[in-house]
């Protein structure tokens, strides 16, 4: 079980509504978490990655897709070329990430 809180930050806690966590799914919130905790994301970049999420039409994207989701957002608006670079090759490559 995920938990329902991750902290963002400046050590901010960040609360799933239920629609969110229905359509992230425990999977999703916690490869958005690890992403956040390694760096790879920031908070501001995951609420654009949760908010291309729920804009989706479809609920209970899954994880293939938060992972497309997340490259499309730090390719729009990241500075840390280095992230993006490590997310392109975890998306093209399929390579783990422990969460």
């Amino acid at each position: 079980n995920q938990p329902l809180v991750s902290l963002g930050d400046n050590d901010a806690v960040r609360i799933y509504h239920p629609i969110e966590k229905q359509c992230l799914g425990n999977e999703g919130t916690g490869l958005l978490m690890s992403l956040q905790q390694k760096g790879i994301i920031t908070a501001t970049e995951r609420e654009l990655v949760i908010d291309r999420a729920l804009a989706m039409s479809r609920c209970e994207i899954g994880v293939r897709r938060i992972k497309w989701i997340v490259l499309m957002v730090l390719f729009g608006h990241s500075k840390d070329r280095n992230a993006l670079i490590w997310m392109q090759d975890f998306v093209f490559n399929q390579a783990s990430v422990k969460h």
